[in-house]
Order: C-alpha cells, then sequence, then structure tokens
C-alpha cells in the first residue's frame, strides 16, 4: 500500500491544533503536504494527486469551502475545519466528488477513523479489480466501500 505517497493536503494557518493533527495523521503513515493559503492550495492541486484535503474555515485569502467545486470535479474529498476551544470540529463537505455540505460532523478523535475509511475504500477497490465509483455511483450507493467477512473453509473447523 502506498501509504507513504502525499495522499492528504492540508490548508490551514500553522499552529498547534494543526500541527498537532498533522503529526496524528503522520503515525498512520499518511503522507501530508502543507500549505497556508487558498492559492498554495489550488497550485498543489494542479501539481499533485491528493485523496483527501482539510481546509480550515477561515485563511487569510478566503474559506476553505471555497475550495468545495474544485474538490467535486475531481472526485476528491474535503473535510473543512472549524475552530473550537483549541481543536477543529471536522465538517464533510465533499466526499469522493459526491458533496455532502456537512451532513455529519467529526470530532478530532473520530478524524482518524474517517480519513481510513475514506483512504481505504479507493484502495479496496482496486485490489479487487474494480474502479474507484465515479461521482455518480457514490450518490447512488451512499458510497461505502465493505469488505465481506472471510469465511472459515471446512478444513479449517
Amino acid at each position: 500500500m502506498l501509504n507513504a505517497a502525499k495522499r492528504i493536503l492540508i490548508v490551514a494557518p500553522r499552529g498547534p491544533a494543526m500541527s498537532t493533527t498533522v503529526e496524528r495523521l503522520a503515525s498512520h503513515g499518511w503522507g501530508c503536504q502543507m500549505v497556508d493559503l487558498l492559492t498554495e492550495a489550488k497550485e498543489a492541486l494542479n501539481k499533485s494527486q491528493f485523496e483527501i484535503v482539510l481546509a480550515a474555515e477561515n485563511m487569510e485569502d478566503g474559506r476553505g469551502y471555497d475550495l468545495t467545486d474544485v474538490i467535486a470535479r475531481r472526485s476528491l474529498s474535503l473535510l473543512v475545519g472549524v475552530m473550537l476551544s483549541g481543536s477543529y470540529l471536522w465538517l464533510p463537505t465533499v466526499e469522493r466528488g459526491v458533496r455532502t455540505l456537512g451532513a455529519r460532523a467529526v470530532s478530532p478523535s473520530l478524524l482518524e477513523v474517517t480519513m481510513e475509511d475514506m483512504l481505504l475504500g479507493p484502495m479496496l477497490a482496486v485490489g479487487m479489480g474494480t474502479a474507484p465509483a465515479l461521482p455518480a455511483q457514490a450518490e447512488r450507493l451512499r458510497h461505502k466501500y465493505q469488505v465481506p467477512p472471510r469465511r472459515k473453509s471446512a478444513a479449517m473447523r
């Protein structure tokens, strides 16, 4: 698995809350690139492939939500972080190209689980010989990848 590749773009002013988030994601082996401004984020998206973009709600040159259209067109995922008492509450805005616009909130403790689900899904699809779901398929299927449970063979019983 290519976890070390830069799969996550983080768009936020540097600070303790974001540093903690980056450290936690890096501990999973997920490669991250961090930029401070929306203009830098758009440049990075044009140069490199990312699966997930984490963006702060407010930055010097705009809002994290301003990336929604770009992310949706590229079938990526966008979570916008709203700063609350020293940490971020994450609002999924686009999931694999499908707009969700904050249908649920992700606490800092659930961020890693959510990220794992988003990053693992496309890898499972490739491993199963199918292409990652297109936005239309995602909306129809609610875009949840599931791995069927392994069955014990008769010889193992």
